[in-house]
């Protein structure tokens, strides 16, 4: 029997935290890593202009000690300690083309977002976030951003499908290796389109360095 499709092509992750790479990992959805895995994001905000400092190529010297231990991405606001500067300086600039190279390839992509803190979004925000995905690609018109959060009920933009989760589970669960969270997390996918058995072109990955 043929399997259905999924209504997405592919799912970058965009933080907030390494949660969303374990629940990938977990489901055996992880691909290649993407440029903001592995990092602490504290909103969609600076994510939307690491984007816009990439696509204008202004995005030299990006990288810098947030502190002896911590690395960041532009501002405070992106960070991990999961990396030396040196080491991952290289890194960035393969998940930077990489990333890019996602977005323009594809039209239908899944942009999953989980936080598990109280932060709200103006349609402001989340226009400034697809602009600069239509600047990489002006036909990626069937893409979404899923935000998995305690608080977005005023949220009201097409492009958002917006899904509620108690960012207490992740407080007591902080590496998702329960079942809740990741029950959790699977059914939101079937929910919004998202095949879990329609994997014919994923090649599964869990390393943190490529």
């Amino acid at each position: 029997m043929e399997k259905n499709k999924s209504t997405f092509d592919c799912i970058i992750p965009l933080g907030e935290s390494c949660n969303i790479t374990f629940l990938l990992q977990n489901c055996k959805l992880k691909k290649e890593t993407s440029l903001f895995e592995w990092f602490i994001s504290e909103n969609l905000n600076s994510i939307t202009k690491v984007l816009n400092k990439i696509i204008d190529k202004t995005d030299t010297n990006l990288i810098f000690y947030k502190s002896p231990t911590h690395i960041a991405i532009n501002d405070n606001s992106i960070w991990s300690g999961h990396y030396k500067k040196e080491e991952f300086v290289p890194i960035y600039l393969r998940r930077r083309d990489r990333l890019l190279e996602t977005i323009q390839n594809n039209n239908n992509i899944l942009f999953v977002r989980m936080e598990y803190t109280s932060i709200k979004y103006t349609n402001e925000d989340i226009e400034a976030f697809t602009s600069a995905i239509r600047r990489i690609n002006p036909t990626c018109t069937g893409s979404k951003l899923l935000l998995i959060s305690p608080t977005q009920s005023s949220l009201d933009h097409p492009f958002v499908i917006k899904e509620f989760y108690d960012g207490r589970i992740h407080s007591s669960d902080p590496y998702c290796t329960g079942v809740t969270i990741n029950t959790l997390f699977t059914d939101i996918l079937n929910k919004v389109g998202y095949n879990l058995e329609d994997t014919s072109d994923i090649t599964y990955t869990d390393s943190s360095d490529v």
